[in-house]
């Protein structure tokens, strides 16, 4: 383990977790605050998001050089090894969400053969439909936005696909940060 300027690194089979400080920042309020369990809930369903990713990476025979984990999600970088093709990257993408609703019907089933379903469990399950579905809008850096912009290539030119990406990339945050302003005010 090695303290740097963003936060912590820990070297894992090669590659480097990094942790930053505002990530463990978050998590050390959350243990005063009455939202711990929704917290908690949503880091363990970011951690299966990023592993699916990791697992499809393997799959795809490529190596992780970075793991970033951010207070507003996680981030994976690629050893340049090699180009990686449209459907490569489309199976990178769609991967994270993939296990989040995996998890959620795995989850499911585990509730109606076990009764075991307690508030935690609820609020895992509904935290992996959560980040399954807000990471397949088509926004840019979310995986959704990924895939939005490989189709865009495929059917008109790098640059107009740019255009249209970072357009409605801005009018999706512009609609989320109106519609948190309409919450916390109304």
């Amino acid at each position: 383990m090695q303290l740097q300027d963003g936060g912590i690194i820990i070297k894992i089979k090669g590659a480097s977790l990094k942790i930053s400080y505002f990530f463990l920042i978050f998590i050390v309020i959350s243990l005063f605050s009455p939202y711990a369990k929704e917290f908690y809930a949503l880091i363990l369903a970011l951690t299966v998001h990023e592993l699916s990713h990791i697992i499809a990476v393997n799959t795809l025979m490529l190596r992780v050089n970075e793991i970033i984990f951010l207070p507003i999600g996680g981030k994976i970088k690629l050893e340049k090894i090699k180009n990686i093709s449209y459907q490569e990257e489309v199976i990178l993408s769609i991967a994270g969400p993939f296990g989040n609703f995996i998890c959620f019907l795995f989850f499911f089933a585990l509730k109606e053969k076990l009764h075991l379903w307690g508030e935690f469990f609820n609020l895992f399950a509904s935290k992996q439909i959560s980040i399954a579905l807000f990471n397949l809008l088509p926004a840019f850096p979310l995986d959704g936005g990924r895939i939005f912009l490989i189709w865009l290539f495929q059917n008109i030119n790098f640059e107009k696909s740019i255009n249209i990406a970072v357009i409605l990339s801005v009018i999706i945050s512009l609609f989320f940060i109106v519609f948190g302003g309409i919450l916390f005010f109304f």
